[in-house]
């Protein structure tokens, strides 16, 4: 290109920027004139969060379109919404690239949309220009208020060599609230005044207020501009703590350019973190909600603590008081009330109980201790404490009631149908004494192997011995020897127990018969999406021999394929013949014209008929390999 040839160039820009200058004039003052409305929609609270997939990208000018992806956090059951708009850089919408707005809908279940925006090839010699898109106006999740992508234009008409540009941030000073759902900052460096060539430069934070690793993540690194780059990004993890702190600065810093760049100005960026923590009074709470205390404890009393979580400003306080449980007052520990006050950062007091210690042999009682009436602005948590006395009085039993042996068998197929389990009486046995006994589950069941049995045994004068009878089940179940245990408790006239607990193992008499189950042969496939057939075919097995029809249910479920537009759902039943072995199940495919990735969605085998079992394989998984 000669001199002349780069000078008519140079005025054809001229002309375009000037035109494109009185277009952004006329639209400008337009808006300035035109009335506004505000809309609002209702506040989101949970934490799905809609964003760009990346936050930069670029495209050859003569590649017609540029496509950006947005897309969920996670996935949600409701339908969200989006709204975006492209604005101007050093591109310009009419000239270099078509402006663009909308908004993009979520399905339930859906997690990616995609933005085209239409690129203007012309021939100007211009360099890389850029221009960003917007996310705004969120329904149904969260977008930051920052949430920008930006585009970069490659320049394809032929350049001269130009400098390699001086590097700056966009901005000298940044703010971002401190939160779970932001959770980084994002800064934007430029490079202006040329751009020819590959450029670095490095970049590190700085502690001013803030510190790293409490208030944001300590990061630093290299920034590296390829040639007609333009624009660059620095995210830094802000850390969302519970602490009352108030507003908090660090700065990041560029230093050392490579490549003949310089930097410029604006060669540091002040972050602010907007503390989002407010004062709060805070939770009285006991550190337990229950505890024990020996009858005889050697202080004579017992003490009991109460904390302050959540926040400490502030002066608070919280009454208390002492109730009957199965422990009486004044017999059992001595009525105790009064409040309890925390001064401002204090986080925990105690409180007094005294203790009674009677010679009563009896059992542990308990009784409560509650909160109330909480000032200041707290909140009380948990606030009853159940306290169980420990008697330390020794009981001097007079007889002792115990099972003969601890363990017996019996075969399940007794005679009689029953096994007998013999109680003895050693000691004194002048007096009347009972004592109670209850069958508990094993590996065998009450109502299927043996029948649930609960009584008493009574032992008048002179009675040594009692019987315990229990009914066995005799079924026609294949099993292995199963047991359950009978267990005495509660006795009375003076007696303790011995041997409380006697196990009874079942023998059982039945002869084991191999049931026949059904299988997905394998647990996973792939299928073309243009399959020439239009369907996939996965085949079931019927192992083991069976002498009747054998049925099997079967029904698809989504992955990240979807019925309906991905495959065709499909449920439906199996049905063995006597001497089939195999079965198919056959699902349509769909052949759309979407870009996508590898997609799934899976098969379950369910209900087999009565005399089958599921085999190991009950879930085959369909993988569709995309063919746009």
């Amino acid at each position: 290109m000669n001199i002349q040839e780069c000078l008519l160039l140079l005025k054809r820009k001229q002309a375009v920027i000037l035109l494109s200058l009185l277009v952004l004039f006329f639209i400008t003052i337009s808006s300035l004139l035109a009335p506004t409305t505000a809309s609002a929609s209702p506040k989101y609270t949970g934490n799905i969060k809609v964003s760009f997939a990346t936050l930069e990208s670029s495209v050859q000018e003569n590649a017609g379109f540029v496509y950006v992806d947005v897309i969920l956090s996670s996935a949600s059951t409701d339908t969200i919404s989006v709204e975006y708009e492209t604005h101007d850089g050093t591109a310009l919408a009419g000239s270099d690239y078509v402006d663009s707005s909308g908004k993009l809908i979520f399905a339930p279940g859906v997690t990616s949309q995609r933005i085209a925006v239409s690129i203007t090839d012309d021939l100007i010699l211009e360099g890389n220009e850029y221009f960003t898109l917007n996310l705004e106006h969120a329904y149904g999740a969260l977008v930051d208020e920052y949430e920008l992508h930006t585009i970069t234009i490659i320049d394809d008409d032929n350049q001269l060599p130009g400098p390699p540009g001086t590097i700056s941030f966009n901005a000298t000073t940044f703010s971002v609230l401190e939160s779970l759902a932001i959770g980084s900052v994002t800064l934007t460096v430029n490079r202006s005044g040329g751009s020819n060539g590959i450029v670095t430069v490095d970049y590190s934070t700085l502690d001013i207020t803030a510190l790293g690793g409490s208030d944001y993540t300590t990061s630093s690194g290299t920034l590296v501009f390829a040639d007609g780059e333009v624009i660059k990004t620095i995210t830094i993890n802000i850390i969302d703590d519970l602490l009352l702190e108030g507003n908090e600065d660090f700065s990041v810093n560029l230093t050392n350019a490579t490549g003949g760049a310089s930097i410029g100005i604006n060669a540091s960026n002040t972050v602010t973190i907007i503390d989002n923590e407010i004062p709060i009074p805070g939770t009285l709470s006991f550190l337990t909600p229950t505890s024990s205390v020996a009858e005889n404890v050697l202080s004579g009393a017992m003490t009991l603590e109460v904390v302050r979580t959540g926040g400490s400003n502030g002066i608070v306080t919280v009454d208390f008081a002492t109730s009957d449980g199965t422990a009486v007052a004044v017999n059992d520990y001595i009525t105790t009330s009064g409040t309890l006050t925390f001064a401002d950062g204090v986080l925990s007091q105690t409180l007094s109980i005294v203790i009674v210690d009677d010679v009563i042999v009896e059992s542990s009682e308990d009784f409560r201790v509650s909160l109330s009436n909480a000032t200041g602005g707290a909140g009380i948590g948990t606030g009853t404490n159940t306290i169980t006395i420990v008697d330390d009085d020794v009981f001097v039993p007079t007889s002792t009631l115990s099972f003969t042996v601890v363990s017996s068998s019996v075969d399940e197929a007794v005679v009689g149908g029953t096994v007998i389990v013999v109680v003895d009486r050693t000691g004194d046995t002048t007096t009347s004494v009972t004592v109670d006994y209850a069958t508990s589950d094993g590996t065998a069941l009450a109502g299927s192997d043996y029948t649930a049995s609960i009584g008493t045994l009574t032992f008048a004068a002179g009675i040594t011995s009692q019987n315990i009878a229990i009914p066995i089940i005799d079924d026609l179940i294949t099993e292995s020897t199963e047991d359950f245990t009978v267990i005495l408790s509660n006795p009375t006239g003076g007696a303790d127990i011995g041997n409380s607990t006697h196990t009874v193992s079942i023998l059982d008499d039945d002869v084991f018969v191999i049931q026949p189950s059904v299988s997905f042969s394998v647990t996973s496939s792939s299928v073309i999406e243009n399959v020439t057939s239009g369907t996939v075919t996965v085949v079931v097995d019927l192992v083991g021999s069976s002498t009747s029809i054998v049925t099997v249910d079967y029904a698809t479920t989504d992955g990240s394929a979807l019925a309906g537009s991905d495959y065709t759902a499909n449920t439906g039943t199996l049905t063995f013949d006597v001497g089939v072995i195999t079965q198919n199940i056959v699902i349509p495919i769909i052949n759309d014209n979407i870009i996508e990735t590898l997609e799934d969605f899976s098969i379950t085998l369910n209900n087999p008929s009565v005399g089958t079992v599921l085999g190991v394989n009950t879930t085959h998984t369909v993988s569709i390999v995309d063919d746009d």
